[in-house]
């Protein structure tokens, strides 16, 4: 039985967050609640909150600060997965982020090193798992 939703922040919202990320979490998820959406690009960002009404962030720092969200799907580009991932974790917050860790091991190893010393969750999309086409 499902006591609560949990609340999502998304950053990036490009192609693989507008084809089928942001449906399938708002519309085939019962446990995720989308509360908003960052991007580097405000034109992607106001697609989602006028399709989906969700809230729309004007920094990285200010989803990843929001008291409000506690996972971060993180589904920009490969050489922002470190970024957006530590600064994430930093802030207290799970992070779900789409395809590789991050671009080399070092990077990989230190958000490894993060989500443990903040005593976070990180996982990584073996396949796109929330976003996969029926």
């Amino acid at each position: 039985m499902l006591k609560r939703k949990i609340k999502v922040g998304v950053v990036g919202c490009g192609g693989i967050c507008k084809a089928t990320y942001m449906d399938n979490m708002v519309n085939k998820f019962a446990i995720i609640d989308v509360v908003g959406c960052y991007d580097l690009i405000e034109s992607r960002m106001d697609y989602m909150v006028e399709h989906y009404g969700i809230k729309k962030y004007d920094s990285l720092e200010a989803i990843v600060s929001d008291p409000e969200i506690e996972i971060i799907v993180n589904l920009t580009y490969p050489e922002s997965h470190f970024l957006v991932s530590s600064e994430a974790m930093k802030h207290g917050k799970h992070v779900y982020c789409e395809k590789m860790m991050a671009p080399d091991f070092e990077q990989a190893k230190e958000l490894a090193r993060l989500a443990e010393e903040n005593h976070v969750m990180y996982t990584t999309a073996p396949d796109t798992f929330l976003g996969a086409h029926e």
